[in-house]
């Protein structure tokens, strides 16, 4: 059995408690800037990111698009097909708001050069996927002395994943509870349709706890480095490890810092801090 498993009900409960204790809106800063603005902004990023980080981003290509077709703004990220790493903007003008989001942008580019390894039985290492462009991002405002908007938006965006996510769950938990589902549980005839079929509810349901765990446990990790490293020197230290991943486990390296995810103590206290 999955470790998904696991955590889906972290997932779910914390999910709920986001729907049932509204969190105020997260406003945009829509003021106009230009594409040299825009870039320029990254560099207070130097003084914390590795030199092998910052020799990445100088080397890389990375190509920055306006777009004013598509629904919201859109990425693409290296990979085996495509070593491109490309950030669309929504609309005509570029925004003071897109400035923490090529932030985020760059730090989940770092993530991918040493990305962690997927779940199994007895390990969830990918768990804080979305760490490092996050805290990349809460490091860029407290610079610029907005650090008060990190958490609302990411918020509010867990938020909207959330809602769907409840439905799933519950979704899932009526078809377990299926006496037929029974019979396709101990079941090892692969041929059958009704195997087939609670396999395929089985992946999608973990697929849905995965992409909203990570999230969750990412941002839930970052409000605790957050709380518990005050020096700026161990704060580059740990966005060295984080960035080097060489077990490609940044559990693994979060757990040295006494930080873990489970129950999301720390991401249910802001909530509590954001509600209306």
């Amino acid at each position: 059995m999955s470790r998904l498993y696991g955590r889906s009900f972290d997932a779910y409960q914390t999910s709920k408690y986001l729907k049932e204790n509204r969190i105020k809106k997260y406003k945009s800063d829509n003021k106009r800037i230009d594409l040299s603005e825009l870039v320029d902004s990254t560099t207070i990023l130097d003084l914390y990111l590795p030199e092998k980080a910052i020799d990445f981003l100088t080397n890389y290509p990375i190509h920055i698009v306006k777009s004013p077709f598509i629904p919201k703004n859109l990425s693409t990220l290296p990979n085996g097909q495509n070593n491109n790493a490309t950030i669309f903007f929504k609309g005509f003008n570029f925004k003071e708001e897109y400035k923490r989001e090529l932030v985020f942008f760059l730090g989940t580019t770092l993530s991918v050069i040493n990305p962690d390894k997927l779940p199994n039985e007895y390990e969830f290492p990918c768990e804080f996927g979305d760490l490092l462009p996050l805290l990349m991002e809460y490091i860029y405002l407290r610079e610029n002395n907005k650090e008060k908007d990190f958490s609302l938006k990411h918020l509010n965006e867990v938020l909207w994943n959330g809602k769907n996510y409840i439905k799933i769950y519950d979704s899932f938990q009526r078809y377990l509870i299926n006496d037929k589902y029974r019979n396709y549980y101990y079941s090892d005839d692969e041929e059958d349709m009704g195997y087939k079929k609670y396999k395929e509810n089985e992946s999608n349901f973990l697929k849905a706890t995965l992409d909203t765990i990570v999230p969750l446990s990412s941002l839930d990790g970052v409000l605790q480095i957050i709380d518990t490293i005050k020096d700026d020197s161990e704060m580059k230290k740990l966005i060295e490890l984080l960035f080097e991943n060489k077990n490609n486990d940044r559990s693994e390296i979060l757990r040295e810092y006494n930080i873990e995810s489970f129950g999301l103590k720390r991401l249910k206290k802001e909530i509590d801090l954001r509600r209306k």
